[in-house]
C-alpha cells in the first residue's frame, strides 16, 4: 500500500517544485487523520511525517536532486512498526464478502461529466487491484455523490495576473445492501485537489484544467476505495 502513497507523492513533486508548499498538506491529510486507528508505534512514525514534508519542501525549492534518493528509506524505517507490506493483501468488504456493484456516481454540480470521471476512477482502480471482483449481481453496491467542484487561484504574476489555479472535487461515498438498503460503510466528506497553470492561450489553460481534474478525480477514487477496504 505504500507503494501506492510513494507513487502519488512523487507524481506530485514535479508540479509541486514550483509551490511546494502543498506537500506538507498532501501528507498531512493523506496519512494523520488515520494515525489514531493504528497502534501507538505506527502513530508516532506518522507523526514524524511533517518532518519529511518540511524536508522535501526544501529538496525541491532547490530543484531536482539525488537527495530525493533519501525518502523511500526513510518512510520505510519509519513504518516499520506499523505492520504494512509493500505486497497486497486479501481483504473483504465491510459486512464481509469480495463482491460489489458500482453504479454511476450521483452529480450535484454544475461540472457536467465529472461523475463519469470518477466512476471510471474507480472501476480502473478496482480492476487493478483485483481483490474485489465487478458485478451487477453483487448483493452489495458502492454508491457516490458528488458534492462540489471548486476552483481556486493559487499564484498570480507581478501584475496580479492568475498564474496557477486549483481544482478540489469533493464526494461522499457508501457501501449498501441492496436489499434493504443498509449502509455498511460511510466515506464521510473526501476531497482531492490538483493545481495546473493559466497561460494567455484559453484552450491551452482548458485542457490542462481538464488534466488536473482527471488527476483528482483518480486521486478522489484511490482514497475512498483505500479507507473502504481497510488498506491505510
Amino acid at each position: 500500500m505504500w507503494c501506492g502513497h510513494l507513487a502519488r507523492i512523487f507524481s506530485q513533486a514535479g508540479s509541486l517544485r514550483h509551490n511546494p508548499d502543498p506537500l506538507d498538506r498532501v501528507i498531512k491529510s493523506h496519512f494523520m487523520s488515520q494515525a489514531r486507528r493504528r497502534s501507538a508505534a505506527c502513530t508516532a512514525s506518522m507523526l514524524m511525517l511533517p518532518c519529511l514534508a518540511m524536508r522535501m519542501k526544501r529538496i525541491l525549492s532547490a530543484g531536482p536532486r539525488p537527495a530525493l534518493a533519501w525518502l523511500i528509506p526513510a518512510i520505510l524505517v519509519l513504518t516499520a512498526g506499523c505492520g504494512y507490506r509493500l505486497v497486497g493483501k486479501q481483504v473483504s468488504l465491510p459486512g464481509g464478502g469480495t463482491e460489489l456493484d458500482l453504479p454511476l456516481l450521483k452529480n450535484k454540480t454544475l461540472e457536467a461529466g465529472l461523475e463519469d470521471l470518477v466512476s471510471q476512477e474507480l472501476r480502473k482502480h478496482l480492476l487493478a487491484d483485483g481483490r474485489i471482483r465487478l458485478s451487477s449481481d453483487a448483493p452489495v453496491e458502492l454508491r457516490g455523490v458528488i458534492t462540489g467542484v471548486t476552483r481556486t487561484p493559487m499564484s498570480f504574476s507581478n501584475l496580479g495576473r492568475v498564474n496557477v489555479e486549483r481544482e478540489r472535487i469533493t464526494a461522499e461515498f457508501r457501501l449498501v445492501r441492496k436489499a434493504g438498503a443498509e449502509t455498511l460503510w460511510e466515506s464521510g466528506e473526501l476531497s482531492a485537489d490538483e493545481e495546473y497553470p493559466v497561460t494567455a492561450d484559453p484552450l491551452e489553460t482548458e485542457r490542462a484544467r481538464e488534466r488536473a481534474l482527471r488527476e483528482a478525480a483518480e486521486d478522489l477514487a484511490g482514497t475512498a476505495l483505500e479507507l473502504l477496504l481497510g488498506n491505510f
